[in-house]
């Protein structure tokens, strides 16, 4: 959750060339970024707060499979960001390219975590 919440925030610190994600050339694919970790963090929250969940299907996915490719999306395109010549990096962009790659390792420990639980009861 604290990581949604964190990307959201530096959508809106300069990401590149003195710009924020939601100005500029960068609004439609840098915003997609933020929005993954933001999606992710309000879906687990609403599940541990108000115990609200996804069905145990949706499109033939599990729920953790969803999480698991949003997640593992949000990675790639924020190794993406950081290996794509933009010219001047800033810290938004660093900070959400992070919260990529944490988004992904998290939901992988809650995959396992969900796994875990079901096995041992």
């Amino acid at each position: 959750m604290a990581i949604g919440a964190v990307m959201l925030f530096a959508s809106f610190l300069q990401f590149a060339g003195g710009a924020s994600t939601w100005s500029g050339a960068w609004f439609p694919l840098a915003t997609l970024l933020p929005l993954y970790g933001t999606a992710m963090g309000v879906k687990i929250a609403l599940a541990r707060f108000a115990g609200i969940s996804l069905p145990d299907e949706v499109a033939g996915f599990a729920p953790e499979q969803l999480e698991l490719a949003v997640a593992c999306m949000a990675a790639v395109m924020g190794l993406a960001w950081v290996a794509t010549d933009v010219g001047d990096r800033q810290i938004g962009l660093w900070i959400e390219a992070a919260g990529g790659i944490a988004l992904a390792g998290a939901a992988l420990s809650l995959r396992r975590e969900r796994r875990r639980a079901r096995v041992f009861g």
